[in-house]
């Protein structure tokens, strides 16, 4: 009752639980088969600005916007993905994308067209060409092979 009646509680509570999940992917990023560490150093503030963008606004994040937000000019913004992520920023937000969109699928009941719009894409029949390119399987099928090892 508190949670829903107090809207400053809840963003702090969401506030914690984003560092907590930056952390936790930070320290255990190898471990993880979709994200690997970033050349830089892990304290690495623009490391850790770009992780969390790419996990909590990537509906809304733009080359531009995140070059905005580093302080950083478009092509040094390009570079500084490549050179601490090893792919270009296209490469990056689609494989954010996947992997929020794979989290969704497995952990909620959402439908697909939702989940599409979530991450991104503004056409389930889109989202679903660029999952299945990604996976190799349509998101209902990675949905149903998914969840039933959980």
């Amino acid at each position: 009752e508190l949670i829903e009646h107090n809207g400053f509680y809840m963003e702090s509570i969401e506030n914690n639980l984003k560092q907590i999940i930056i952390m936790l992917l930070r320290k255990y990023g190898v471990s993880m088969p979709y994200i690997p560490l970033p050349k830089a150093e892990k304290e690495d503030k623009c490391c850790l600005i770009t992780d969390m963008e790419f996990i909590f606004n990537i509906r809304e994040l733009t080359l531009e916007g995140l070059s905005n937000i580093l302080g950083l000019s478009k092509r040094q913004c390009q570079r500084f993905i490549e050179d601490n992520y090893g792919m270009s920023y296209s490469e990056k937000l689609l494989q954010a994308r996947m992997i929020k969109a794979s989290d969704y699928l497995i952990y909620t009941d959402k439908d697909i067209q939702a989940i599409g719009e979530e991450v991104g894409y503004s056409g389930s029949s889109y989202f679903t060409r660029v999952f299945k390119r990604h996976f190799g399987i349509t998101p209902r099928e990675y949905r149903k092979t998914n969840k039933e090892k959980l």
